[in-house]
């Protein structure tokens, strides 16, 4: 190869590289995302509770 197709190559490498370390991302962000969404829930949760025995007492 000349050093054009290997400066191609080269950068199809990269591109390849960073399009799984976003992948990768994206799916830590979706999990993180799905845990904080679990834990707003249990938060609501605990807020009414809180706030159902303030109301009766």
């Amino acid at each position: 190869m000349n050093g054009a197709a290997n400066k191609m190559q080269a950068q199809i490498a990269t591109v390849k590289r960073k399009v799984v370390a976003t992948q990768n991302n994206t799916q830590t962000l979706q999990s993180r995302a799905l845990s904080l969404e679990g834990t707003q829930a249990d938060l609501n949760l605990k807020t009414a509770d809180i706030e159902s025995h303030v109301e009766t007492t």
